[in-house]
């Protein structure tokens, strides 16, 4: 796959989890524009919660929480987390 992107794109390899906020904070925008429906990938909000401005398309999930409820957002894991504690209960 590498080999057959189009200037001036390029592949760098894997970027490690610690190393994500700092990577997109270097940038100004994200471009992901998905043909099929992506339910709701972390990247563009790893993105958004770095500052980039989000140049996407409504095949999006993350498009409705971040333009309606975007403290939900922020509020993920804590309510992830105790959906599985009352799970195993």
């Amino acid at each position: 796959m590498a080999d057959t992107l189009k200037s001036p794109m390029r592949y760098c390899g894997q970027v490690g989890y610690d190393d994500v906020p700092r990577l997109f904070a270097r940038y100004e925008r994200f471009l992901f524009l998905p043909d099929a429906v992506e339910p709701f990938g972390r990247t563009v909000i790893e993105a958004w919660a770095a500052g980039c401005d989000l140049v996407i398309n409504r095949n999006v999930g993350a498009l409705w929480w971040l333009a309606n409820d975007q403290a939900a957002i922020h509020q993920a894991a804590a309510r992830f987390w105790e959906a599985v504690r009352v799970a195993l209960r």
